[in-house]
């Protein structure tokens, strides 16, 4: 099985477009109330800043999906998370595979939903096959 990468460049695009409107916003504000020496409104414009920062770059969440294993865990990072998660073999109860999500319910732990609707239809079909190969290499009850 070989570990599969997607990246969603359309999510990338309006990341970037979102945090340069959140800039310009707070620019524009800092413009217009230059005359008030309010501390509030300073902090305001330059937390607007720091976020629309955060936006654009790669620190509010992946632009990119990734799942693959690796020593008897199922490693996944998906669009939005920030950071990998690992599953061991042994804990993963069943995998669900809908039209809008994928379900991954654990053994005792809160079950991890994977959102695939806003990916290509042979981006989906990969990942479809890398899961039920995997459940089959696995064991793992699988329900489509």
């Amino acid at each position: 099985m070989e570990n599969l990468t997607f990246i969603h460049r359309g999510q990338r695009l309006s990341k970037k477009i979102y945090g340069g409107i959140i800039i310009a916003a707070a620019i524009i504000f800092l413009i217009l109330d230059r005359n008030s020496l309010k501390l509030s409104n300073w902090l305001g414009s330059i937390l607007l800043i720091f976020l629309g920062v955060i936006e654009t770059t790669r620190l509010s969440g992946s632009d990119k999906s990734c799942i693959g294993t690796c020593e008897g865990t199922l490693k996944i990072l998906w669009r939005g998370w920030i950071r990998e998660i690992s599953i061991p073999d042994d804990e993963i109860e069943k995998i669900t595979l809908t039209k809008d999500f994928i379900l991954i319910r654990r053994k005792g732990k809160k079950a991890k939903r994977m959102y695939i609707n806003a990916m290509e239809n042979d981006q989906k079909t990969q990942v479809y096959e890398f899961l039920i190969e995997y459940s089959q290499h696995k064991n793992i009850p699988l329900e489509k």
